[in-house]
């Protein structure tokens, strides 16, 4: 006679949980990866890369300009008029938003917003800069796009 063991079923089912757990957790959700982007662009600007920065933007955001305007453009918003050559950032935790446009024209996208917050040391002191930030898939890819909705 064949005799079972009663443990074999327990183990096999404590396996399967443990594998779709680590899968779970291996597996970044969508805000994280919204979350790692931003972090993402921001480090690279205050690296001073804002040609690798501006890669990251959704399509609309560079028809808004080209590759070369957003780094003339970028680098003088800190340099020229803040006076500021470095900056640290905070972002917040992202929130969904649905049916989110970039302009009154634009397409309704689903997005994350987050808040991210740039401080400044500058010749007018320091300074706080808040500015939205969304973020969306385009592609595969998490991509950014900021907000012209008057």
């Amino acid at each position: 006679m064949h005799r079972r063991n009663p443990f074999k079923l327990p183990i096999i089912m404590i396996t399967i949980v443990g594998i779709i757990a680590f899968v779970i957790f291996l597996y970044p959700t969508d805000s994280e990866r919204a979350f790692d982007v931003v972090e993402q662009f921001y480090t690279l600007e205050k690296q001073g890369e804002a040609s690798a920065s501006w890669d990251l933007f959704h399509a609309e955001m560079k028809n808004r300009f080209s590759k070369d305007q957003y780094i003339m453009m970028r680098s003088g918003l800190f340099v020229e008029q803040l006076q500021s050559d470095s900056f640290t950032f905070k972002l917040s935790e992202p929130k969904k938003i649905k049916n989110w446009q970039m302009t009154s024209n634009s397409t309704p996208l689903t997005v994350f917003k987050i808040i991210v917050t740039l401080n400044l040391k500058s010749q007018f002191g320091n300074m706080d800069l808040i500015q939205y930030v969304y973020v969306t898939q385009e592609d595969k890819e998490w991509r950014i796009l900021w907000d012209y909705n008057s």
